[in-house]
């Protein structure tokens, strides 16, 4: 991410995480998005958020993590509006969880685990209401990729957990 709100990506692409529409590998740090002003990327895929608010994502969708469900959901490419007013994402594991402007979460993706939150397993393709009032979210994993637990502090310090609860949770 340049000073002038560009993108630019090079190196392994496989999952076309990069944000080009392919799955090149670049050899050369090449443009792929304009008016960005953060980027999060998780195991296989990528989200920007645009100086408006906007949420794009692009790359491995294997668990509807980019909350787009689609029929072939390995690689999604080039990136794709997911949703508007969108101040932070947190992503990893084949999960995703995008913290909206007025604090509250919204999740989809893999939830094997319960770790994203609503009370329910299984997967979730698009993104749903999980909680209010949310200040910042941890995402735990032990090595089992999707084993995954995830905390939420909510503004008046509360801390909530969701997701595995193996023997080595702390």
């Amino acid at each position: 991410l340049k000073n002038d709100d560009t993108t630019w990506g090079m190196g392994y692409n496989s999952n076309c995480k990069l944000g080009f529409n392919r799955q090149n590998n670049e050899c050369i740090p090449t443009k792929s998005m304009e008016n960005i002003r953060k980027i999060f990327t998780g195991r296989s895929d990528t989200f920007f958020i645009s100086t408006s608010g906007y949420v794009y994502g692009c790359g491995g969708n294997f668990h509807d993590e980019l909350g787009i469900h689609i029929e072939n959901p390995q690689t999604f490419s080039p990136p794709a509006l997911i949703m508007t007013d969108v101040k932070e994402v947190f992503c990893d594991s084949g999960c995703s969880y995008f913290l909206l402007n007025d604090d509250s979460l919204m999740v989809c993706g893999y939830n094997k685990n319960g770790q994203l939150g609503i009370g329910v397993l299984g997967q979730i393709s698009t993104p749903v209401n999980a909680i209010k009032n949310v200040k910042q979210v941890c995402i735990e994993h032990n090595g089992d990729r999707y084993m995954g637990k995830a905390y939420f502090i909510l503004n008046d310090g509360t801390v909530l957990f969701a997701g595995g609860n193996d023997i080595t949770a702390t």
